[in-house]
C-alpha cells in the first residue's frame, strides 16, 4: 500500500499535462507540451529531471516507510 500511494506522485505530472491541455490552464504539463513542440531542449529537459527527481523522492520515501512501518524489512539485519 505504501508503494500504490507514493506512486501516485508519478501520476500527478501525467494528469497535469492531460488537465491543462483540456481546460487550457497554464502550467508545468501546457510548458512541457510547448517546449517539445517547439523544440526547446533545455526546458524539456529541466522539466524531465525535476519530474525524475519527484518521482525518485518518491520511491525513496516509501522505501525509507517501508523500514519504520514493518521492522522486517529493515536492510542489514540478519534473520535467526
Amino acid at each position: 500500500a505504501v508503494t500504490l500511494q507514493c506512486a501516485f506522485i508519478s501520476e500527478i505530472f501525467g494528469g497535469s499535462v492531460l488537465v491543462e491541455q483540456v481546460f487550457s490552464y497554464p502550467g508545468l504539463g501546457q510548458a512541457a507540451v510547448t517546449a517539445g513542440l517547439g523544440g526547446d531542449v533545455a526546458l524539456l529537459a529541466g522539466i524531465a529531471l525535476v519530474s525524475a527527481a519527484l518521482v525518485f523522492g518518491g520511491n525513496l520515501l516509501a522505501n525509507i516507510l517501508y523500514g519504520v512501518l514493518d521492522p522486517r524489512m529493515r536492510v542489514g539485519e540478519g534473520r535467526a
